[in-house]
């Protein structure tokens, strides 16, 4: 559907925030950051991240068309592999299975990260340098 949420407050550099549909129970164990009005298509859409200037921060499934991840029929959600990267189908993949947060309002584990890293997260790392010796004369 077409929808609109207007977020409160501000999301940290590197932070989560859980958005929950009508009331805080979808997520039975973690509170909402905000609760909002509405309903994602289980088909696809674009979700845009705008600033408080209208600005865009990020985009999910910004071609539009189905999902490029997650499942509707097992619940598994659709995560950015690389926040780094651009929004591609390519840079999305469904919930492993393995890494989940959260628990459904009947106590069931989640197929999902709810408030916390995606399962499917890869950032690139350094490798660091061998300190260096000194030269003996």
């Amino acid at each position: 559907g077409d929808i609109s949420i207007t977020l409160t407050g501000t999301i940290a550099a590197g932070g989560f925030v859980l958005l929950e549909r009508t009331d805080d129970t979808s997520v039975g164990n973690l509170a909402a950051n905000q609760i909002y009005t509405g309903t994602l298509s289980n088909t696809g859409e674009t979700l845009t991240l705008k600033d408080a200037n209208g600005n865009t921060v990020d985009t999910a499934n910004l071609a539009g068309g189905s999902w490029p991840a997650g499942s509707v029929s097992s619940y598994f959600t659709m995560e950015r592999i690389n926040p780094l990267a651009a929004d591609s189908a390519a840079n999305w993949v469904a919930n492993n299975g393995a890494t989940r947060s959260g628990t459904d309002a009947n106590g069931t584990a989640l197929n999902g990260t709810a408030g916390s890293a995606n399962s499917g997260l890869s950032l690139p790392t350094s490798t660091p340098r061998q300190p260096l010796r000194p030269h003996k004369h």
